[in-house]
């Protein structure tokens, strides 16, 4: 089959057409649910099943996705992502019944969560030499539809739920159009590929365990507990406010403000860890902003709305990294497909607790004091696994020394 004359010209484009359908469905979704709810009947609970349903799916697909690259490449495997995700889109709106939208939901979200493991390895696989560049701009693309909230409720007049969600289901498919080519071609492999994959011979077989390592549990928490707070502050962000006597509109401007506020983070996130040797300081000043800008929205919402919106916004600054810090802490493409998989396994099974457990809490006690000392906690757990996860090692020599400490038998 002949080669591609530019097949990273490619790979970049479908890299960034895959990081726009990663977040669409989460931020398309909420502002609806009034009318979603109305017309099929949900109660609480069943909304709150819906709200956890990507973390955990994300979750899920992140521990099946060392298996589905047994038989597929990442060109192969992103394309049937982004495939199953604008299908899934398609699907959840054929009618308005429950059964069609938790099956396409939980579909397309699966198929997002083998996006967000596999992705850092594209980066990887086709700019071993610019992964902290490719990083930033795929991450800068996604959070820029996080910002979109504000506008989704501005499609609240067009003719139907259904289509308002549904159209997203475009996305998926253009992406997958564009990974196709790269599916069916395999790409000459550049020196700096090369060189970068020497390690990788021989070693593809098997999964390397690196829930034996601090350094995987260390990416696991940071990405995890980060994105306990951000799916928590994602849930409820409008809710505080409109408790606090503001608009809908307004509250849901503030969610808008938030989610902006993280395109700065992710073009410095993965800049930082390019840049720097280490960067536990700036997992210190991201918790640190993280605590005191939730605290902040909490127990003073009225004070200073906007500034508290913007300080929490800049708490994630750890995700990016964490994202990046996969490349770095791996010698070879096997042991990052492993560290990424364990650590968005176990990441997004956290994460998935946070809207529950701060629902739960206000249900409770009637107001997100608890909640928010809850997202506080996390978040010191956050800086405990960065310390870990920003150490100079990788995850292959901190295996090797485990397994070489070991008592053997006689």
């Amino acid at each position: 089959m002949e080669r591609m004359k530019n097949p990273r010209v490619v790979a970049f484009i479908a890299i960034i057409l895959s990081a726009l359908n990663l977040r669409t469905m989460i931020v398309a979704l909420p502002p609806l649910m009034p009318h979603i709810s109305q017309e099929l009947g949900f109660n609480t609970t069943t909304i709150g099943i819906l709200g956890t349903l990507p973390t955990i799916m994300f979750a899920v697909s992140a521990f099946a996705v060392p298996h589905i690259m047994r038989f597929l490449n990442i060109p192969q495997a992103l394309c049937v992502a982004m495939l199953i995700t604008g299908l899934g889109q398609f699907f959840r709106v054929i009618g308005p019944n429950p059964v069609f939208l938790f099956l396409g939901t939980g579909c397309a979200l699966f198929a997002i969560g083998m996006g967000n493991t596999i992705l850092p390895l594209a980066s990887r696989e086709f700019f071993p030499e610019k992964v902290p560049t490719i990083n930033t701009t795929y991450l800068f693309t996604m959070q820029i539809t996080m910002g979109l909230a504000p506008v989704v409720v501005g499609l609240e007049s067009m003719p139907g739920w259904q289509l308002t969600l549904g159209m997203w289901g475009i996305l998926g498919i253009a992406a997958a159009a564009a990974w196709l080519p790269l599916a069916r071609i395999r790409r000459p492999r550049t020196p700096q590929h090369k060189q970068h994959s020497k390690n990788d011979t021989g070693k593809k077989k098997a999964n390397i365990p690196v829930w034996k390592t601090k350094v995987g549990w260390g990416l696991a928490f940071m990405l995890g507990c980060t994105s306990f707070v951000t799916y928590t502050l994602i849930a409820f962000i409008p809710q505080i406010y409109v408790e606090a006597g503001m608009s809908k509109q307004f509250a849901a401007t503030m969610l808008g403000i938030w989610s902006f506020t993280g395109i700065i983070l992710n073009a410095s996130g993965p800049w930082l860890v390019g840049r720097f040797n280490s960067v536990f300081i700036f997992v210190v000043i991201s918790g640190a902003c993280s605590i005191v800008g939730t605290l902040g929205l909490v127990f003073a919402t009225n004070s200073a709305p906007v500034l508290w919106v913007i300080i929490s916004g800049l708490g994630p600054l750890s995700f990016p990294m964490s994202l990046t810090l996969i490349d770095s802490r791996a010698r070879t493409m096997q042991g990052a497909t492993s560290l990424s998989s364990f650590m968005q396994g176990i990441g997004y099974t956290i994460a998935s607790l946070g809207p529950f457990c701060a629902g739960l809490l206000h249900d409770i006690f009637h107001d997100f004091h608890a909640a928010s000392i809850l997202t506080a906690s996390f978040t010191v757990m956050m800086i405990v696994g960065g310390y870990f996860a920003t150490r100079q090692v990788f995850v292959e020599d901190q295996l090797a020394r485990r397994l070489s400490t070991s008592p053997q038998s006689a």
